[in-house]
């Protein structure tokens, strides 16, 4: 019953909106959309704040996907009124103060659509659900020229990383068998990667600098994803694996950074790279190093430094071989040859370790 109430008043708001563009009548139009608004807070102050009492207490865990839909028919009748009414109706609007209400109802509808996804995805699903519908918009935002749906792509990207960080990485739960920790964590990292290439790429599309871009929303965002997404497969590392094979998957991950930096011509990408390289040689000393194994079997030392002293080398020979392709900060900082250096370092240091 209380969902039918709220899906006839919205029904009756966007009718006298309506009726108030087709009849050019000030007084309707506004009445109509400050209807829309006070609706919507009625949902999230009511409906929303229901589920998430039940939530905070455990009392009910399960997803409401009725509620769900009314929230995403809301969300896209306040897309269609921001996108679509605004641009096919603009003489109506000639007004400063309507044309403005009407631009900001997209971002109502997003907020209801972040709502939507909750309630339909509880738990560890939420973050998975934000990033989805985050990469959804950001894809609709580039696709048709509407730069306030790649904010709001940027805004439920952030939303998602922060829950994970909130509640995901600390999930003991399985799926089918599998962490559910390691599907979540590792969904939202892909998506985030997704989302940071539709982010970027439009100022590389128009040849925009490095120094340039800096200032750019678009590369600002597209840095943020890309960071997040890394980030979050390190921490899902730390967490997933054994804690000698920590390193060594950092070590990994910052080999693949480096490689599709070099390919791709991306920066970030390259200096994610160097992070987990760092990161990497650092956790040697304090926990590689110092692993103990079975006498009469190779040390987990041996075999767990050896591939990063190798792997550090490799890097070095890689910068070295593709020198022109660094920029002056790459340049200036050396990396390649601090590389180099931490290779002999590691090797040093696991010699002191095994040798009498």
């Amino acid at each position: 019953t209380a969902h039918m109430e709220f899906t006839t008043t919205h029904t009756e708001a966007e009718a006298l909106l309506l009726v108030g563009v087709w009849t050019k009548e000030i007084v309707f139009r506004r009445l109509g959309a400050l209807a829309a608004l006070l609706v919507c807070g009625q949902m999230i102050s009511v409906e929303a704040a229901r589920v998430f009492g039940k939530r905070m207490d455990d009392a009910e865990l399960r997803p409401d996907f009725a509620l769900a839909i009314i929230f995403v028919v809301a969300a896209a009748v306040l897309y269609a009124n921001s996108h679509w009414v605004l641009r096919r109706w603009a003489d109506v609007f000639a007004h400063e103060v309507d044309r403005h209400v009407m631009q900001r109802l997209s971002y109502v509808a997003a907020l209801m659509l972040a709502v939507a996804a909750w309630i339909a995805f509880p738990e560890t699903w939420t973050a998975v659900a934000w990033c989805a519908l985050g990469l959804a918009l950001a894809v609709a935002g580039r696709r048709f020229t509407l730069p306030e749906l790649g904010y709001q792509g940027n805004a439920l990207a952030l939303a998602s990383v922060v829950r994970v960080l909130a509640l995901n990485l600390e999930s003991s739960e399985r799926f089918h068998g599998v962490s559910l920790r390691l599907v979540s964590v590792a969904t939202v990292s892909a998506l985030l990667y997704i989302t940071s290439r539709w982010g970027g790429d439009a100022d590389r599309k128009h040849g925009v600098t490095f120094g340039d871009r800096f200032f750019s929303f678009a590369y600002l965002a597209d840095v943020f994803c890309s960071w997040s997404s890394s980030a979050l497969l390190a921490l899902l590392a730390w967490y997933e694996l054994r804690s000698i094979g920590v390193a060594n998957a950092w070590f990994v991950g910052g080999l693949v950074l480096l490689e599709v930096g070099l390919t791709r011509r991306n920066v970030s990408l390259r200096l994610q790279g160097y992070v987990a390289f760092l990161a990497s040689f650092l956790r040697i000393f304090f926990v590689n190093l110092n692993a103990d194994g079975i006498p009469g079997t190779i040390s987990p030392r041996f075999y767990t430094v050896l591939p990063i002293t190798i792997g550090f080398l490799y890097v070095y020979w890689r910068l070295h071989d593709r020198g022109g392709d660094l920029i002056e900060v790459e340049r200036k900082w050396k990396a390649a040859e601090i590389c180099c250096w931490l290779g002999p370092i590691s090797v040093a240091a696991l010699m002191r370790s095994e040798l009498p």
